[in-house]
């Protein structure tokens, strides 16, 4: 204990955030090695504790822009026909997040009321007892998150447009569903989870 230093507690710290891992786990991290050596001063293993005064930081997250009609327009023009035209119409026209278009499921969408029940986001990274980055469900950001977003027949059309392609995915010998995740509406051409999700910070 004797020899870790202010600036090793920070590179782990630092390292963990490179791994994956989010504000949270980094920062209980901090709170527990902190407190492990108080312990240690006050039983005289080690003369202070270099694990005070350290701040876990958070990025910035930039600021968000909506597309003008314009760019819409531009937008879907040169995404039409392709495999994720889809995913993109319902992701610009509901604006849900990429964690939470990607985490939907045919149980999140009701065409009888033509709403969208956004209650879990879809995360790729490495959590506590992972060994590598993993997809995980988590709950939506904030309690504001959990909601129900009305959709109008062009949009409920990709969502069933994007039902008849994954049964066409999953009707295949190329299709290799991640266990857990077979449920989701928009993947790869393999029928696994999308990583184009955001960590959770």
């Amino acid at each position: 204990m004797v020899e870790i230093t202010q600036i090793k507690i920070l590179e782990i710290l630092n390292g963990l955030e490179q791994k994956g891992y989010r504000y949270e786990t980094r920062n209980k991290i901090r709170i527990l090695l902190q407190d492990m050596f108080d312990k240690a001063m006050i039983n005289e293993i080690v003369s202070k504790n270099p694990a005070k005064r350290i701040k876990v930081g958070i990025k910035e997250v930039s600021e968000l822009r909506v597309l003008t009609p314009e760019e819409q327009a531009n937008f879907f023009e040169c995404s039409k026909g392709s495999f994720y035209d889809n995913l993109f119409t319902v992701a610009i026209s509901t604006g849900l997040r990429p964690g939470e278009v990607c985490g939907l499921t045919l149980e999140d969408i009701d065409f009888d009321a033509m709403l969208i029940d956004v209650n879990k986001t879809l995360v790729y990274q490495r959590f506590e007892n992972d060994e590598k980055k993993m997809f995980h469900y988590d709950p939506p950001k904030s309690k504001s998150s959990k909601r129900q977003i009305p959709i109008n027949q062009k949009y409920a059309l990709a969502l069933k447009k994007q039902i008849m392609q994954k049964n066409v995915i999953m009707g295949k010998r190329t299709a290799k569903p991640v266990k857990g995740f077979e449920k989701l509406l928009f993947t790869t051409k393999l029928g696994t989870p999308l990583e184009i999700v955001c960590s959770k910070k």
